[in-house]
């Protein structure tokens, strides 16, 4: 396997690199400091910083640097793609905590039910992506037994439709999380 400096000291070089605090986030995440520099850490680094022009995205990523172990590709771009088709000013508002956010488990199902009871509501995009249920569905107004059904309702759907999606991608069994 790979010595400790092989592997461990060229991501905190990066990390430093972009200003972040490479100690602070071992002690938040460890793992990711596992993850593949030029596959992993690398691309969703420019994506965020290039692409999204995420406000202070250093920072964000240093906060969480969870978000590095989603898949670019699978998980974070479609999830900004998502934001922004609705309107949401990323580089204003986006957060790092809020590209963790489910697709089809929160955001989608979030969304579906707003456009059939309040259509013209607009909740913030912490609201909308950070936010735990009831606090989602009191600042929307809107019933939150009635949102909970609703998701019970769409979330298998969405999910398998998801799942089919990344094997018509990718291959990738659908039954393989």
């Amino acid at each position: 396997g790979m010595s400790l400096t092989d592997n461990i000291m060229p991501k905190v070089a990066f990390f430093d690199e972009c200003g972040m605090d490479a100690g602070k986030m071992i002690e938040l995440h460890p793992t990711s400091f596992t993850l593949s520099l030029e596959e992993n850490i690398k691309p969703t680094v420019a994506f965020l910083v290039h692409e999204v022009r995420m406000p202070n995205a250093h920072v964000e990523i240093q906060r969480n640097p969870s978000l590095l172990d989603n898949n670019l590709e699978r998980n974070i771009k479609p999830t900004a793609e998502y934001m922004a088709s609705l309107g949401y000013d990323l580089q204003r508002d986006l957060r790092a905590r809020h590209l963790s956010s489910s697709l089809p488990g929160r955001l989608i199902p979030r969304r579906l039910f707003l456009d059939r009871v309040a259509p013209d509501t607009t909740p913030t995009l912490a609201t909308l992506a950070a936010a735990s249920d009831p606090v989602f569905c009191h600042s929307c107004g809107v019933d939150l037994c009635a949102y909970r059904a609703f998701k019970e309702e769409v979330e298998p759907g969405l999910k398998f439709q998801a799942d089919l999606e990344r094997w018509v991608a990718t291959g990738r069994s659908i039954s393989a999380g």
